[in-house]
């Protein structure tokens, strides 16, 4: 069993509520559940992932993993540089970035920088799923995986990852009601992929239809790509 663990939380951003970190262990909670999922890892195996940039220990060595390998370094855990222990570590912070910008993270830093705007819009419509598929899209990139270079492809690993995590995380008994965004995000970005970009860069509500700005996922402003 994959162990998924909140080591830190706090916000840079002004005062941490307890209610906002309980908020954050539900959605550790929804990551871990949904990883040792067989029909999850099935998944992975299946996906038809566009790009496969994995930043390996040596520095400056970029490799094209298999999804048998990307299936390997989420069970087991291992963030760049630091052996497997069958445990996704996370340290996750608040912090007031732009607002075309979800997560930031500096590996091998294994620090994910949420943006506290964003953060309090999932937590007062209670969106479990989004935020957790966030932080496993930024924990990704702490493991080593990166966007294309250029242009950000939708089906890079850490776009892919953290969609089957959000489409995963619906069928959990702590999802939120609005469980319906999945299908609106999943049907959108297949069928809009470019309008998707243009959304999260420009927080274009009209893409998305009846679907407040706060749920756009992840933002095409990684910082690594």
């Amino acid at each position: 069993m994959t162990i998924v663990k909140l080591n830190s939380f706090r916000n840079t951003y002004g005062p941490t509520e307890d209610s906002h970190k309980r908020f954050v262990e539900n959605a550790v909670r929804l990551i871990e559940d949904t990883v040792n999922q067989a029909s999850f890892i099935n998944a992975v195996k299946e996906y038809p992932f566009t790009v496969r940039r994995f930043h390996t220990d040596d520095d400056g060595i970029f490799i094209s993993p298999t999804n048998d390998m990307i299936i390997d370094k989420i069970i087991s855990g291992k963030e760049r540089q630091t052996d497997p222990d069958d445990s996704i570590d996370l340290e996750i912070e608040l912090m007031g970035l732009g607002d075309d910008e979800t997560g930031r993270v500096s590996p091998p830093s294994p620090a994910i920088a949420l943006n506290t705007k964003h953060f309090v819009g999932w937590y007062g419509n209670g969106d479990l799923a989004i935020l957790a598929s966030t932080i496993m899209h930024e924990w990704m990139h702490v493991c080593g995986f990166r966007h294309a270079s250029g242009d950000i492809d939708n089906d890079d690993v850490p776009y892919g990852i953290g969609k089957l995590v959000f489409e995963f995380a619906g069928g959990s008994s702590i999802m939120s009601p609005l469980g319906f965004a999945k299908r609106i995000f999943n049907s959108k970005i297949r069928r809009q992929r470019r309008m998707y970009k243009d959304a999260v860069r420009g927080l274009r509500t009209d893409v998305y239809e009846g679907l407040p700005s706060s749920h756009l996922p992840m933002s095409d402003n990684d910082s690594l790509q």
